[in-house]
């Protein structure tokens, strides 16, 4: 099974906007856990500056992540930003690429990359 364990850009395009930033995972057998760091631009480009700690599992191919905790560094408060659980499927590329849903339901797509 390949190790995730490293750096990670990250990009998301969801229903009301983007994220953009990078995330650290830690690979311990099939448990994830990590840091994802990004800037999130609404339709009305205001943004939002966040910190989520994460975990999850990853099986050799499907990557779970969810956010277990967050933070608002900027711009707003630890309310403007919905927990989301991303579900996503390493590609030949070295990508993973899924989907994201937050706890509205807003749904998006997503893509990191190793950096």
């Amino acid at each position: 099974m390949q190790d995730l364990t490293g750096f990670w850009s990250f990009s998301e395009e969801f229903e009301f906007g983007k994220k953009l930033g990078e995330a650290r995972l830690f690979q311990n057998n099939g448990m994830i856990r990590g840091i994802l760091v990004f800037k999130e631009y609404d339709e009305n480009g205001t943004a939002i500056f966040v910190r989520c700690q994460l975990e999850g599992s990853f099986d050799g191919i499907k990557l779970l992540l969810k956010d277990v905790s967050h933070s608002v560094l900027l711009g707003g408060s630890d309310d403007d930003y919905l927990p989301e659980e991303r579900e996503g499927t390493l590609n030949a590329n070295g990508q993973i690429v899924g989907s994201v849903n937050d706890a509205d339901d807003v749904a998006g797509v997503f893509v990191m990359q190793p950096i």
